[in-house]
């Protein structure tokens, strides 16, 4: 009994050290652009993308796993451009988890990248704030209720002028 427990108690001790030792070293990680219509949109959240790596450490194909339809694209991407280190054991599958977080507007856009060990990539995105018209400003004024004067004319689709009104 007692030499069972100590020989449990020592496989699970070099339990993370067989774990790191099976998980293949990243040479190179790409992250993923956060693309602008997911960002307007407000979508965040993870991807899943499982990638096959062959023996020289090449991603030979990704595929989604989850996440939000707008962002797979992107994070598949991405994925496709990883390397990891060369193995002896031939081809490998690895699941790579890139987060896309909306954080507060600002004034002008600010993105972060964080590489979390040893798959994660969090793209962190603070969007710029949308412009708001105040409704005062001579261009908003035009835009919203234009005034014509008399030698004004509008333009129909077809091209076609119309006389200035009367005033």
């Amino acid at each position: 009994m007692k030499r069972t427990l100590t020989a449990m108690l020592l496989l699970l001790a070099g339990a993370p050290a067989l774990l790191a030792q099976s998980l293949p070293s990243v040479r190179t990680a790409v992250a993923p652009h956060y693309p602008a219509i997911p960002v307007l949109a407000r979508v965040s959240g993870e991807v899943l993308v499982l990638v096959r790596v062959d023996a020289q450490g090449d991603v030979t194909s990704a595929s989604t796993n989850s996440g939000p339809p707008m962002l797979l694209t992107a994070a598949e991407s991405a994925a496709k451009q990883w390397k990891f280190d060369p193995s002896t054991d031939g081809e490998r599958e690895i699941e790579l988890s890139f987060k896309f977080v909306l954080l507060a507007e600002v004034e002008n856009a600010e993105s972060e990248v964080k590489f979390l060990p040893p798959y994660q990539v969090a793209v962190e995105v603070h969007p710029a704030k949308p412009y708001v018209s105040d409704g005062k400003s001579a261009a908003s004024a035009s835009i919203v209720s234009p005034e014509l004067h008399s030698s004004d004319t509008l333009l129909h689709e077809s091209g076609h002028a119309d006389p200035p009104k009367p005033q």
